[in-house]
This record gives C-alpha cells, sequence and structure tokens, in this order.
C-alpha cells in the first residue's frame, strides 16, 4: 500500500505519494472533488500533468481554494473560516472519469492510487 507524508497548513498542503505505478499520470481529488488544476508537482508548473517518478514517487504541493473570490482581502482572518475542517481524503489515481467528483469505484478500477485521511482542525 502507498505511504504518505503530509505537510498540512492553512494556505498549502504538501503530500509525498510512494508506491505508485511509476511513469504514471495521476488526478488529485480532496474530499472526491477533482483539484488537479490545484496542484503542483514538485519541480514543474501548476498545471502540468502530475507523473510519478520511475520510482513511483509523486510530490506535490496542493494550494487550497479558501472560497473567498480574489477581490476580497486576503488577510487570513477571513479566509479561515472558509477552509475545510474535519475528516479530509485526499487521494491520488490513475483514474480520470472526466467528471469533477471521484467515483466511489475508483479503488477496483484504478491501476495505480494513493489514499490519506486526516483530520484538519482549526487553530
Amino acid at each position: 500500500m502507498p505511504r504518505t507524508i503530509i505537510t498540512y497548513k492553512e494556505t498549502d498542503s504538501s503530500f509525498k505519494f510512494v508506491g505508485l505505478k511509476p511513469l504514471t499520470t495521476h488526478y488529485f481529488y480532496f474530499n472526491k472533488k477533482k483539484q488537479t488544476s490545484r496542484v503542483k508537482q514538485l519541480g514543474k508548473k501548476l498545471g502540468q500533468p502530475l507523473i510519478s517518478d520511475d520510482s513511483g514517487v509523486l510530490e506535490v504541493i496542493y494550494y487550497l481554494d479558501s472560497g473567498i473570490s480574489s477581490d476580497s482581502p486576503s488577510n487570513a482572518a477571513y479566509k479561515i473560516p472558509n477552509l475545510a475542517t474535519g475528516i479530509v481524503e485526499i487521494v491520488v489515481t490513475n483514474l480520470d472519469s472526466g467528471a469533477s467528483d471521484l467515483p466511489d469505484e475508483y479503488l477496483n478500477n484504478s491501476l495505480s492510487s494513493g489514499r490519506v485521511v486526516f483530520n484538519a482542525l482549526k487553530k
């Protein structure tokens, strides 16, 4: 089973998935919503495909969507109430259903996937 190392902050989070299928394109889901466009693989630009390396490692930074429009104050005090708290599920999988939601059966249909669940607490 793939392992994941997490650094979770209020503005962005870094994840390191190991044990994935090497040289495979993956898609990033946050609480079953596709967020690949908000993820940058280390060493690449935002929006480029997320491809595991030849050892099956994928390191990414997820730029959390605070739900605040771009014309709102960028003060963290305005953003914090809108951040996801409670149980958070992060999934990377080679499966792209074309939809914005992660299918429940993704584990049965994926050739490569990693999953982490953690409790995100508000300070």
